[in-house]
């Protein structure tokens, strides 16, 4: 990767065989959760994209019917994000953001488990090999 004209060095090998070693249960568990998981964030994108297309709808259009699309939009984002941040990590079971108390303190990406760093570039890889 180049940024600025500076050659900067990822090493994805780390990730790509961080769950080599896990059992064909330990797997199944896994990729369940990450489906899960992935489809949860899919509905979270859709709420912001339902507040997007409100708040440009409704410069154009009657604002009555675009509010309605505005509630929709927020109420999908804030239950797909508070059920995000409270799904339990399929390896040690902790709360794989750090729960809703680590949310208020501070942000917490949900790029690992705050718990054993399971991370969802391990889990991308996983569903990346075919089981």
């Amino acid at each position: 990767m180049e940024i600025f004209g500076i050659s900067i060095g990822v090493d994805r090998s780390v990730a790509e065989n961080a769950l080599l070693d896990v059992t064909p249960e330990e797997r199944d568990r896994y990729l369940a959760w990450w489906r899960k998981f992935k489809m949860l964030d899919l509905f979270n994108w859709m709420g912001i994209g339902l507040l997007l297309a409100s708040a440009l709808g409704s410069a154009h259009h009657s604002a009555n019917e675009w509010a309605k699309v505005a509630w929709l939009g927020f109420s999908l984002f804030v239950v797909t994000r508070i059920w995000l941040r409270v799904l339990n990590c399929p390896r040690c079971g902790a709360t794989y953001s750090g729960g809703l108390i680590t949310a208020l303190q501070r942000f917490s990406s949900l790029s690992k488990c705050y718990g054993c760093d399971l991370s969802k570039r391990g889990l991308r890889a996983l569903e990346r090999r075919g089981y």
